[in-house]
């Protein structure tokens, strides 16, 4: 990892911990005290899991305590973001969530979505990109 791209991660995971602290009483100063939780959506070995997974081991070597990947998948994204709502509200579970959030939920009637949640931090802009052949007709979106 160049110079740059790592003072930008480590701005955001202070930024991330500088948030959950705020939001927590005074006698949770000492947090992070054990594992730290983090839940993904998708199956081990998708793009969010791998950004999960190196995000834990860089929290963890700033922290020096454990940080675990938990893939909840299921349910169109339902099952991971229910567990993380039901989990208590005291900085150890976080949920790592695409854009899934916001279409999931649209196609799926979930009574779970984007307003369930406070987001902290944006670790990453998950594109979404509609593609066709090199043949088709079709070369924009006014095309179709």
């Amino acid at each position: 990892m160049n110079r740059s791209k790592g003072s930008a991660m480590l701005f955001l995971v202070v930024l991330v911990f500088a948030v959950g602290a705020m939001s927590l009483p005074a006698e949770s100063a000492a947090w992070p005290e054990r594992r730290i939780e983090l839940i993904c959506h998708s199956q081990a070995g998708a793009s969010g899991d791998i950004f999960l997974r190196a995000l834990a081991k860089f929290i963890e070597k700033k922290t020096g305590v454990p940080v675990i990947v938990n893939n909840v998948t299921g349910g169109s994204g339902a099952n991971a973001w229910s567990r993380t709502l039901r989990a208590r509200a005291d900085g150890y579970t976080i949920l790592g969530v695409s854009s899934t959030l916001i279409g999931s939920p649209l196609q799926n009637n979930i009574p779970i979505n984007y307003t369930s949640f406070d987001p902290i931090a944006r670790m990453f802009i998950d594109a979404v990109t509609n593609y066709v052949s090199a043949e088709s007709p079709y070369k924009t979106l006014s095309d179709f």
